[in-house]
């Protein structure tokens, strides 16, 4: 997605309380945030979406590799 500025890419969680995908909205780069979020996954839902600039993509897929490295290498519980 971030060469592309096309599709959608999700974070996938083992919590059911959280999803978050980025959506590419238009050809020009622009991208959408949606998030779902709820204490209790059976009675409610809770979603928001935000516009995000195409130029944090590279620092965010940074900041995720660090974290899985970290996660990897046992240091991130």
């Amino acid at each position: 997605m971030a060469e592309s500025l096309q599709g959608v890419a999700k974070l996938d969680c083992v919590e059911p309380e959280l999803r978050v995908e980025l959506r590419a909205v238009d050809r020009l780069g622009h991208l959408e945030m949606v998030v779902d979020i709820t204490p209790d996954h059976l009675s409610q839902k809770h979603r928001f979406s935000i516009g995000v600039d195409q130029s944090y993509l590279n620092g965010l897929i940074g900041s995720l590799d660090d974290i899985l490295a970290s996660r990897r290498s046992g240091g991130l519980r």
